[in-house]
């Protein structure tokens, strides 16, 4: 009788991102800090160490035949994912931006406050690759440079993020622009309430187990 395998835990360990110009991406990735391991790959492919997963750079039309995905068209617009610079200030925040514009980046979005109380913008690589740079409520950047997510987003105190049940898109034939803002409206009200609850009734517990000492 066969043995039943334990389900693999799941972890993210590699970001490969596929560049067109290697020597150009590795270039500004060195310009930007991070610390290149395995040299002896040369052009073949880079690994850089990022204080978290590995991110790598690999030829883009190498890359997408490994992965068996059609190489082109290559396309200007969003692709999909993004990448993340997290930081302790919003000042950090700013001087990483001109930074990484300095090193060769295109700036996409100037630091900008946002709608959930946290300070981002945003800048591509050489191939258009979106780098976030951002200070978020809930995600603390310890001495490590390691991002840490709070434990406030666990035990049931209120997390910077509101959640809500996604919206009709404005184009959903069932529901007209007006209504949409309408709707939009009413979920940020009902958001407000939930958080003011969330801190009166964290500061109850806490008045409770002073009382309780």
């Amino acid at each position: 009788m066969s043995q039943e395998l334990a389900a693999p835990v799941p972890r993210l360990t590699v970001i490969t991102l596929g560049v067109s110009d290697i020597r150009a991406s590795i270039a500004f990735y060195d310009a930007l800090g991070f610390a290149r391991r395995l040299k002896a790959t040369g052009e073949a492919v880079a690994f850089y160490d990022t204080g978290g997963p590995v991110l790598a750079l690999f030829h883009w039309d190498k890359l997408a035949a490994d992965a068996k995905l059609p190489d082109n068209p290559r396309p200007a617009t969003f692709r999909g994912p993004t990448l993340a610079w997290n930081c302790a200030t919003r000042d950090e925040v700013d001087a990483v931006l001109a930074f990484a514009v300095g090193k060769g980046a295109a700036l996409l979005k100037a630091g900008h406050e946002t709608d959930y109380g946290g300070y981002s913008g945003y800048f591509a690589d050489p191939d258009s690759h979106p780098w976030e740079v951002v200070v978020a409520p809930g995600i603390e950047v310890g001495e490590d440079r390691r991002v840490h997510l709070a434990a406030g987003l666990n035990n049931g105190n209120c997390p910077g993020f509101p959640v809500a049940p996604a919206g009709p898109l404005a184009h959903d034939p069932g529901h007209d622009s007006g209504q949409v803002h309408q709707e939009a409206g009413q979920r940020r009200a009902r958001e407000g309430r939930v958080e003011k609850g969330c801190r009166q009734e964290g500061s109850a517990r806490e008045g409770g187990q002073e009382s309780g000492r």
